[in-house]
């Protein structure tokens, strides 16, 4: 199931693991539990792969990974 990605106006940003049929529903913030919409339209990433990529060496970077990514931050997931 892939991860989505969500922002509260309240308290930021943050990810759910949904169906795609509900992907573009409004979803409940795990902290106040206020309607949240989704915060990117971008590919969801799969458990165990990278964001946009299926490859079987991929991984995710961070700022400090020195592979030479440019370390982008997507909204709600871990560095």
């Amino acid at each position: 199931m892939p991860t989505y990605d969500y922002r509260c106006a309240q308290c930021g940003d943050f990810a759910r693991m949904r169906p795609m049929a509900e992907r573009d529903r409004l979803c409940e913030c795990p902290v106040c539990g206020a309607a949240s919409p989704r915060a990117l339209v971008a590919a969801p990433s799969l458990a165990g792969t990278a964001a946009g990529s299926l490859d079987a060496g991929a991984h995710m970077h961070s700022a400090t990974c020195g592979c030479g990514s440019s370390g982008l931050k997507l909204a709600g997931r871990p560095d």
